[in-house]
């Protein structure tokens, strides 16, 4: 892969998990809303579940961080197969969340 890609899918991959990391950490209760209809609603487990939600926050958070540092710090992982181990664990990342997207629908 080369350095301009990388550079490119890092950013991107900083971007998306630090908008996930927003919208859970700090909108639970907008991303619980995009997960359960509007007549269960007024269950109490549904605050339960704006408040665990933000777990998810958490955890784009640290994928967000871990891609900022790996720009910041590019050096640190000169070769290029430090480069494709590091892509597949943030491709599944996004696979893992793909496949939980598919079969909710």
């Amino acid at each position: 892969m080369q350095l301009a890609g990388w550079t490119i899918l890092l950013a991107l991959n900083t971007l998306w998990f630090g908008m996930g990391a927003f919208h859970f950490s700090l909108r639970p209760h907008a991303a619980a809303r995009m997960l359960v209809a509007c007549a269960q609603r007024t269950s109490p487990l549904f605050h339960t579940l704006s408040d665990a939600i933000r777990f998810l926050g958490g955890l784009n958070l640290a994928f967000a961080v871990f891609c900022l540092l790996l720009l910041v710090f590019a050096d640190l992982f000169p070769e290029r197969g430090q480069r494709a181990l590091f892509a597949a664990a943030l491709a599944l990342a996004h696979a893992s969340q793909f496949m939980v997207n598919v079969l909710m629908l």
